[in-house]
Order: structure tokens, then sequence, then C-alpha cells
């Protein structure tokens, strides 16, 4: 019997952390996402 590999990989992110000049963006993100999935990260007055 022949088994396809059937797993996805998708992205998986521990701990970054982003700076611009002296402002610290996000610290300590972590996430998962699976094939197709998308993410978007806003900020605090809701821009990308």
């Amino acid at each position: 019997m022949i088994q396809e590999n059937t797993e996805t990989k998708g992205l998986s992110v521990k701990q970054l952390t982003c700076e611009r000049g002296y402002r610290e963006l996000f610290n300590d993100l972590s996430f998962e996402l699976s094939p197709g999935e998308i993410l978007h990260i806003k900020g605090e007055n809701g821009t990308g």
C-alpha cells in the first residue's frame, strides 16, 4: 500500500519583535498560519 504525505506545511513564528527607531511596534509575537490563511497586523490607529 502506498501512502501519500498529506501533511501541509504552514508558517510558524515565535517570539518576533519589531522596532522602528526608538519605538517598539510589537514584542514577543507568536503565531501559526496554515496554507491559505492571511494575517493582517493593525496599529493603534487602524492602519496596517
